[in-house]
């Protein structure tokens, strides 16, 4: 008996937009343009399966499909971002099973996210996230597909003993540590950043080359 192949699991969306570039000059890293389109709209563009899309951090201009809010108070990092954005999915409606939170400086992550579905499709019950690893072999919390209930659990679960002596906010590595995690591999090409001047350059230059005619 043959059988139909399942989609991607149903998801939102939660980019995080509300870097200060450090590496960049501190710089809106959200709104630079790279190979001729601003890294945000590069981002947005890889939520579009998602049925609600949450950008995080300052105002900006938005497609009408896309709603926001920011982390209280702004800049106290990517735990409290993913926490604002977890309560605006909820605002007024029941959020979807699973939730793919993303960074914004990503120029591939349309592609990237498409093989993070297509690894999803089957999910095992005890699997809490699916992340992709990244340029430094470790699975990226902010590249992660996650289980809604588990990632709200997680996060409820971080207080403030897990604050460092100086003081420092929780991490998305710290959140990771209390979930079953499934780590995917993919080309590292499609899960490299934009956090130097020189990355920047390199993604303007690849991304503007001109691409070879196929049959």
């Amino acid at each position: 008996m043959s059988t139909t192949p399942r989609g991607p699991v149903t998801h939102d969306a939660l980019v995080l937009a509300g870097g200060r570039g450090h590496r960049l000059g501190s710089v809106d890293k959200a709104a630079l343009v790279v190979g001729g389109v601003r890294l945000l709209d590069r981002a947005m563009s890889a939520t579009l399966a998602a049925r609600a899309t949450v950008v995080v951090g300052p105002p900006r201009q938005l497609p009408p499909r896309v709603l926001q809010t920011c982390e209280e108070p702004p800049h106290s990092g990517t735990v409290a971002a993913v926490s604002a954005g977890l309560r605006r999915l909820a605002l007024g409606r029941t959020p979807s099973p699973w939730t793919l939170v993303l960074a914004c400086d990503l120029p591939r992550a349309d592609q990237a996210v498409v093989r993070l579905l297509k690894k999803s499709r089957t999910p095992e019950p005890s699997v809490d996230a699916f992340a992709l690893i990244g340029t430094d072999g470790r699975p990226m919390p902010l590249f992660a597909l996650y289980r809604t209930p588990s990632l709200a659990a997680a996060m409820g679960a971080l207080d403030a003993t897990t604050a460092t002596s100086a003081g420092d906010a929780p991490t998305m590595e710290q959140v990771l540590a209390h979930l079953e995690v499934t780590s995917i591999r993919i080309d590292p090409a499609l899960v490299e950043g934009v956090d130097t001047w020189e990355q920047a350059r390199d993604w303007d230059r690849q991304l503007t080359a001109p691409q070879p005619e196929t049959d």
